[in-house]
């Protein structure tokens, strides 16, 4: 029920993924402020110059961001272990726009979150089990958490996993290294120090300080033997006190905001 001209506009074949960048730049034209004589006027679009982003899972999605200036977010919770390459195309290749001067760039990263330990592990055989899951050539939706992951799948199939670990730690470390040097240029910090447990991953040594190399942007770390972490700090506090006599029921509470030296009732 419209004209010839708006009916290919809208229509599209679902094989032409190569004319994408053309439906982007096509996309811009239409939520521009309409031009005299301009024979499609997209509404209630035209003229409201709403932001675009490219969203891709691949590096074509940060070359292509890359050249039409534009935000780029990348869906690492897909394909963690290719995120540090596409954030590395997108800013190396990046060519300032009217709608950026310089790369500003987005990563997906699935977290899992739980009371304890112990439940997000239990938590994360749902992902464990997708994975498994697309190993095998198997599609379907989503299922429940299990107890025992072993139970679900194979010697052979287990054996992605640590891969995927490694991935997950990759997108993770780019996300902090990444806004941590953007950080420190936006309020002009010419030394970072790196402290706690964190402090002991290798490769967040190495990438940060990478990172903060062509910014002339000093990063320190501690020797290995004071990377403590909060845990283990607080494991030899309560040592300390076991070992002088303190006992503690096991209604013990935890107070995020107990200050140094204060004592609770823990009975």
């Amino acid at each position: 029920g419209t004209d010839q001209l708006t009916l290919k506009a809208l229509r599209r074949d679902p094989r032409s993924a190569d004319r994408f960048p053309e439906d982007v730049l096509e996309l811009q034209h239409y939520l521009a402020a309409p031009r005299d004589g301009q024979a499609i006027e997209a509404v209630p679009g035209s003229g409201t110059e709403v932001p675009l982003w490219i969203l891709g899972s691949s590096l074509f999605g940060a070359e292509l961001a890359a050249e039409l200036g534009l935000p780029f977010g990348f869906a690492s919770h897909f394909a963690p272990q290719m995120l540090m390459d596409a954030l590395g195309i997108y800013r190396s290749r990046f060519k300032p726009s009217r709608t950026l001067s310089e790369p500003y760039a987005m990563a997906g990263i699935g977290l899992i979150g739980a009371e304890t330990s112990a439940e997000a592990r239990r938590l994360a055989t749902t992902q464990q089990m997708s994975v498994t899951n697309l190993i095998r050539g198997e599609r379907g939706l989503s299922q429940p958490p299990i107890d025992d992951i072993e139970g679900y799948w194979s010697p052979a199939e287990r054996a992605h996993m640590p891969d995927i670990c490694a991935a997950f730690q990759k997108a993770a470390v780019g996300a902090l290294v990444e806004r941590t040097i953007r950080a420190a240029r936006t309020y002009q910090i010419r030394q970072i120090t790196v402290a706690g447990g964190v402090a002991a991953n290798s490769y967040l040594r190495s990438q940060m300080s990478a990172a903060a190399e062509p910014y002339h942007i000093r990063v320190h770390f501690p020797e290995m033997q004071y990377c403590t972490d909060n845990a283990a700090m607080i494991a030899r506090a309560g040592l300390e006190r076991l070992q002088r006599g303190y006992r503690s029921s096991l209604k013990l509470n935890a107070y995020p905001s107990l200050q140094l030296g204060e004592e609770k009732n823990c009975e």
